[in-house]
Parts: structure tokens; sequence; C-alpha cells
């Protein structure tokens, strides 16, 4: 039935954020432009984390229950939905209080490390970040490479100046970070990751030890960079 003569009816808008609805009919709750839009998002996480973000955006509509041009009110490219997940599901686990963390000298450094660790874990071992992480790796746009230099580079040289200043050697304040000294760190923290990959990738039984392995995997980093660092600045004894 048409509208009566003189009536106006409000264009849908991001804002307004209208009911849809989807393929099937399915009559969807209404909700604000914002939160709309955070809906989306979460549910893109889990959808890209599952088929990857070569999937097409139809059949995400359909398990929001919208039509597929609701979609692109909110995001005009499939790739402008792709870094919102990006930034929703990787970059917020980097703003928290890592680099505090890991800074605090009052603190000694095999804690502040095994915490690290733990609290990391916490956010990052899990089956749709681990995933989501594999399925940007298949991608060519650097979306991997934006979290290196954005969230773990800078958490790995902050873990290797303070072990630095907890080996008791003198290091000159200017010297750069070796590529040996960072590469020794990135072992450390890819070690631990690896137990998810074996998990949620290649689907292997992975023990529940991790809180117990961290103080090993800890103490095995101190003594590693002290004797690396001992090479690399320590006077050769005289023979």
């Amino acid at each position: 039935m048409s509208a009566p003569r003189g009536s106006t009816r409000a264009r849908p808008t991001a804002t307004s954020a209208p009911v849809e609805r989807a393929g099937d009919g399915a009559r969807r709750r209404r909700l604000s432009g914002p939160d709309r839009e955070q809906e989306i998002v979460e549910a893109a996480i889990g959808y890209f984390a599952e088929v990857g973000f070569d999937a097409d955006l139809r059949s995400l509509a359909r398990r929001l229950g919208v039509t597929h041009p609701l979609l692109f009110r909110y995001f005009t490219t499939k790739q402008a939905l792709i870094e919102r997940v990006i930034d929703e599901a990787w970059l917020r686990y980097g703003r928290g209080d890592w680099q505090r963390l890991l800074s605090d000298r009052g603190v000694p450094v095999a804690e502040r490390l095994a915490t690290f660790a733990r609290r990391h874990a916490e956010v990052t071992h899990g089956r749709q970040w681990m995933r989501l992480f594999l399925a940007a790796s298949r991608q060519d746009d650097g979306l991997n490479q934006r979290y290196f230099q954005q969230v773990t580079r800078p958490l790995l040289e902050r873990i290797c100046r303070e072990l630095r200043a907890a080996s008791g050697i003198a290091v000159p304040e200017r010297a750069a970070i070796g590529a040996l000294e960072l590469e020794l760190v990135w072992h450390w923290h890819g070690g631990l990751n690896y137990r998810d990959i074996r998990e949620h990738v290649y689907g292997t039984a992975v023990a529940p030890v991790f809180d117990a392995l961290v103080p090993y995997s800890v103490e095995g980093l101190i003594a590693a960079a002290y004797r690396l660092l001992s090479d690399r600045f320590l006077p050769v004894a005289a023979e």
C-alpha cells in the first residue's frame, strides 16, 4: 500500500540505521548507526577468521541478516572493512599497558617478562586471532608488516633495552640494538606464539602447560641475552 499523499519517509542513512531485511525476509532489530557498524565489524572478525579475506561479503550479510548494500553504507569498500577488522582484532591489543609494564624497572626483569608473556597470550593466543593473522599473511597489502611495525617491533626493542639494563654490563647508551640481539628476542617471542600455530593451524594437541613454561623460557632468554651482550660489549681478557 502506498504512503498517504504528502507524507515523507526518511531515507535510510548510517546514522538512522533503519530496520533492514535479509534475503530470507527476516527482520532485524533497529540499531543506532554506531551500534550497527560495530555489529558488522564483530561479525566480520569471526567471518574472515573462518574463511579468509578473499571471501565475498554476501555471505557475511546473510549471517548478519541484513542486505548486501547495507554493508557498503557503512564501509564503502571491502578493503575498508578489512582495515577496520585488523584495527579491532590486532592493533587494539598493542595499545594497552605493555610498554609501561616492560619498562617498570622497579620490578625484576624476569617478573616483567613473565607477566608480559602471560598477558600477551591472554589476548593473542586463540583460534580467531591466529587464523586472522595467517589470512592476512596471504594478502599483498602489507597488513602483517603494518602489525609488526606498529605493535610487535616496538615491544621487542623495549625488551632488548630492558635486558641490557638488567644485565649489569656497561652498554654504551647510544649503541644500536644489533641484529643478533633483536633476533634473539624474536626467537623467544615467536617460540611462545608457535604453540598456538600448532594447535589452531596444524590441529595438534598442545599440553596445557603454558603458565608453567613461561619462567623457564624467560630464564633462558635472560641467560642468552647476558652471553650475547658480554660477547659484544665486555673487553676480551688479556691472555
